[in-house]
């Protein structure tokens, strides 16, 4: 015990030298007990690195002193496993590297766990992970499933669905799609998976009880025939990174300003973060919780009017803005937050069900993640982005150019498998 404190000890002195450089990984993968986070070494210092990892504490500025994690290795990316957390609890974590010089931390990230007691493990979650599980669907599910109407409304990302619904029947014509894209919903079964957007209604049809009226009575007029909407999904674009200036204030939680546009909005067209707390950075009142609120009273609407409508929560996009390249940005790292806070609202309520296209555009076809970093006055924040091989379209197969969802054939027909593994687990199939 003596030997290990004075080792913590010379660890934390200050020494000559430079110490290392180093900058933490956004936390990904939450459970009530565990999570996934890591960090980079960019720079040695003045001697080698003889210890990297990652410490945290439910206190902020966590240091050595704390829980961490030892992995190998120099220079470069390291990906470390929180464990043995308890559940809905907030954490704080930084990344760290060591030499003869001292202890050197990262940007410090902030993360809630799961309930421990809140799932059955029966809760329908299509992320990146179920990609591959769509092949696995009977064929008595993809029948079902050919007689559901869908409804995405929203921008251009959403046409991300259609697209890749296309191309997967091209692929195989089992999964056969009619799409109705800017025209009016097919009122009768055609035998394939119906699913598009008439031209109204859009995620900001959440946020305000006039912009929400607006949206049910669309859906009041078309649930009044005989092929009623059997579910909602909305295709969010850059409703969370665009159209309006950064707020004036800066979330010190996060470290960050907010972006975004609320559309009929009561504030105006401003940016907005993510709870009620942040109108004081941002002068908006709409944030985060109006657009959940928002997808919880379409829900309650829709069992009032005894309608076999539901309403599945979505995350944001993960393609970076054109103008700016391939660059990391502060706009794209608050998105990213935007989105974890809907799988940490979805993962405390268990009936909600989730299409998690941001972390299905996240991953490759090989598992492999993707992560770019915004350099904030010289501290690299890193935060996931589509990666680069769902940019690419499929040779030998047509993308129709009016559909521009801003991702390749590649990323598409992820959603498009992701889609029909979730739709099959609303039709029944268990998923095994």
């Amino acid at each position: 015990m003596k030997v290990l404190l004075l080792s913590v000890l010379l660890l934390l002195c200050c020494c000559h030298g430079e110490a290392p450089t180093v900058s933490t990984f956004p936390v990904r993968d939450i459970t009530s007990s565990s999570a996934i986070c890591g960090g980079t070494v960019t720079s040695t210092g003045s001697s080698v690195v003889t210890e990297r990892g990652v410490c945290w504490s439910i206190n902020s500025t966590p240091t050595v002193l704390n829980d961490r994690t030892i992995e190998a290795g120099e220079l470069g990316d390291f990906t470390s496993r929180l464990s043995d957390l308890s559940g809905s609890t907030k954490y704080y974590v930084r990344a760290f590297a060591s030499n003869d010089a001292g202890v050197a931390y990262g940007n410090e990230e902030v993360f809630t766990t799961l309930s421990s007691n809140n799932h059955s493990g029966t809760q329908i979650i299509a992320d990146h992970t179920v990609v591959d599980k769509f092949n696995d669907i009977p064929q008595a599910y993809i029948d079902k499933v050919r007689k559901m109407l869908v409804y995405v409304p929203g921008m251009s990302h959403g046409a991300g669905y259609f697209n890749g619904l296309l191309l997967l029947e091209q692929i195989d014509s089992k999964y056969a799609v009619d799409v109705w894209y800017h025209t009016s919903p097919p009122t009768t079964k055609s035998g394939s998976l119906q699913i598009g957007r008439p031209g109204w209604g859009s995620v900001n049809s959440t946020h305000t009880q006039t912009s929400r009226s607006n949206f049910l009575q669309g859906i009041d007029e078309y649930n009044s025939g005989s092929n009623d909407i059997d579910y909602v999904i909305f295709g969010w674009s850059y409703e969370a990174t665009w159209g309006s200036p950064p707020s004036s204030g800066i979330n010190p939680t996060y470290n960050v300003h907010w972006y975004g546009v609320s559309d009929g909005g009561p504030d105006g067209n401003l940016p907005w973060g993510l709870t009620s707390d942040d109108y004081q950075y941002t002068g908006n009142r709409i944030c985060m919780d109006n657009f959940i609120d928002g997808f919880n009273y379409f829900n309650d609407y829709f069992v009032t009017k005894n309608y076999q409508t539901r309403l599945l929560f979505s995350t944001l996009p993960v393609d970076g803005d054109p103008s700016y390249g391939n660059v990391g940005t502060e706009a794209g790292f608050q998105r990213e937050l935007k989105s974890q806070y809907i799988r940490n609202y979805v993962n405390r309520n268990e009936e909600i069900v989730l299409f998690d296209y941001a972390d299905i555009l996240r991953y490759n076809n090989n598992g492999e993640y993707y992560q770019i970093a915004w350099n904030q006055s010289g501290t690299n924040r890193y935060y996931s982005q589509i990666h680069p091989d769902n940019q690419v379209n499929i040779s030998g197969l047509n993308n129709d150019p009016t559909m521009e969802d801003h991702i390749g054939g590649v990323g598409a027909v992820r959603i498009a498998k992701a889609l029909w593994w979730l739709l099959a687990r609303m039709a029944g199939w268990d998923g095994n």
